[in-house]
Parts: C-alpha cells; sequence; structure tokens
C-alpha cells in the first residue's frame, strides 16, 4: 500500500510541465560544467596585451633621456589604453637577460620596402624584440642631433618613434617630433615637450 501511494505521489510530481522544467534545467547545468577552459586573468582594466618601449638609438644620453620622458609620459596614462605599459626597468632587466644591447642601427628596420617591418639585423627583429621583452607590441626610435660644428650646444633635435605588432612583424604607428633640442638639458622639460604629446596620440586608447 505504501509502495502504490510513493508511486501515485511520483506521478503527480512529474507532470508534463514539470518534466520540461527539469530537462532544461539539466541542459544548463549541463552546458556550464561544459563551458570554456581555464582563462588567464587579464590585466587591470581588462587589457591583456603589453607595450614595452626598446631603449632608442644605442642608449647614450640623449636616447636614454627621451626614452625616460615617453616612459614616464605613457606610464602617468595608462589608465587610458587598451595595452598595459611594461616598465622601463623590466624591459631593460629582460632584454639585459636574454644578452641583448641597443644598437643605433635597430631604427633601420626595412619600414618602406618589401621587407615591411620584417627584420634588418636578425637579433633587431621586431617579432625578437618582443619575445625577448616579453611584450606583445614594442616600440622603438631614435633621437637625431645636429648642430654647427665645433658647437657645444645643439641647434636641432629630432625624434622617429614606431610601434610594431610583435606577432606579425608589421608596423602598425609612426611618429616624428622636431626641434626640441632646447629640452634635452631638463627631465621635466622633456617630458612635457616630448613626452607627453606622444602619449597623447598613442593609438592603444579607448574609442
Amino acid at each position: 500500500m505504501a509502495a502504490t501511494r510513493t508511486a501515485e505521489l511520483s506521478s503527480r510530481a512529474l507532470r508534463p510541465g514539470s518534466v520540461a522544467l527539469c530537462l532544461v534545467l539539466a541542459i544548463q547545468a549541463g552546458c556550464a560544467s561544459q563551458g570554456a577552459g581555464p582563462r588567464s586573468e587579464p590585466l587591470a582594466g581588462g587589457r591583456v596585451d603589453t607595450l614595452a618601449v626598446i631603449p632608442f638609438g644605442s642608449g647614450q644620453a640623449d636616447d636614454a633621456g627621451v626614452r625616460a620622458a615617453i616612459c614616464d609620459a605613457l606610464t602617468s596614462r595608462a589608465q587610458s589604453y587598451t595595452v598595459a605599459i611594461q616598465p622601463a626597468a623590466e624591459t631593460d632587466r629582460r632584454l639585459l637577460a636574454a644578452g641583448w644591447t641597443p644598437r643605433r642601427d635597430l631604427w633601420h628596420i626595412k619600414t618602406s620596402s618589401l621587407y615591411f617591418g620584417i627584420h634588418h639585423v636578425e637579433t633587431d627583429s621586431s617579432i625578437s624584440l618582443a619575445r625577448l621583452s616579453g611584450a606583445r607590441f614594442v616600440m622603438i626610435g631614435v633621437v637625431s642631433t645636429y648642430g654647427m660644428a665645433f658647437s657645444q650646444t645643439y641647434e636641432g633635435a629630432d625624434l622617429d618613434v614606431a610601434v610594431y605588432d610583435g606577432r606579425s612583424g608589421k608596423r602598425i604607428w609612426g611618429y616624428t617630433d622636431q626641434g626640441f633640442a632646447k629640452a634635452l638639458s631638463s627631465t621635466e622639460a622633456l617630458r612635457q615637450r616630448v613626452g607627453e604629446p606622444l602619449a597623447r596620440k598613442l593609438p592603444f586608447t579607448d574609442r
């Protein structure tokens, strides 16, 4: 008698609507358990890719000063970018560990030929630099100074910068600044005159 009553209760509980609901819940549970595998956690603000600023030119005083001004300006605006800005110290540490040293001819990566953005010197290719620095994107640049012969001060200073995609090796952005020789003697002047204008024009911004 007890068994019969249990069967009746079971049949009442599993009405057509209840059966359909159970099936929907079961399917949803199955989908949840079979979803995508573990994902790497994005960086702050949802940013995953990183931009590394490679030491400019041959790493001499003017090159280093301009690079520092740019890195400082980029870092101060980091929250507005869709990529993370890799600290210069981290970039330098990684490159040093890999045995890489600044080379002025790095700027001569072919950017206007059939070798567009691929490589100039084997170890200085944009793809290699991205791998060595651990960043998705790399910025390279060179500072050119000029003046009268035997002059103790520069009459002019120009900056050429390019950003490369480390996966494809292609140049994705270029920037030029000219005539900032007077700012070379001051770190703050370099930041305001060179670093901040570049940082505002960097393409990795939310639209």
